[in-house]
């Protein structure tokens, strides 16, 4: 070996060490739930960090439905509805809305586009990555 080169292989070696035991020690940035869409008060929902805030919706009601509502079982004003859309016999994923905490109690509707009825579910302790099924039995008429 040419000892001309010798010293640049010994500190392009040593260079590389340092490197793969500084990056070791160094506080690189997390996935937070406040990285992540969560909760607009920044609790963490009980120092667990959610990698998944979706929830599976099954369409077993017979019918074409749109539009999605959430909202906490304690509040009586449904809010704003989501866009949403899905055949019968249909599953989707569905991202969840920041403000919606792991393990928490919401009731969810769904909509007959023709405006005739919803699909509800009641209390239900909704939590990341559940799978949701609608069915006949979940229809209210207006």
């Amino acid at each position: 070996m040419n000892n001309k080169w010798f010293p640049h292989i010994i500190a392009v070696t040593a260079f590389a060490v340092f490197i793969v035991l500084g990056l070791g020690s160094c506080d690189l940035p997390k996935d937070t739930d406040e990285n992540n869409g969560g909760n607009s008060n920044g609790n963490s929902n009980g120092g667990t960090t959610p990698t998944n805030r979706t929830i599976t919706i099954n369409n077993n009601t017979g019918y074409f439905i749109d539009d999605l509502w959430i909202k906490p079982s304690s509040l009586v004003d449904w809010g704003d509805s989501d866009y949403f859309y899905l055949f019968n016999g249909e599953s989707t994923t569905y991202t969840l809305p920041a403000n919606v905490v792991n393990n928490g109690i919401y009731d969810i509707r769904i909509r007959i586009p023709s405006g005739d009825g919803y699909f509800t579910k009641y209390n239900v302790s909704l939590s990341f990555g559940m799978t949701l099924t609608f069915s006949s039995s979940d229809l209210e008429l207006k």
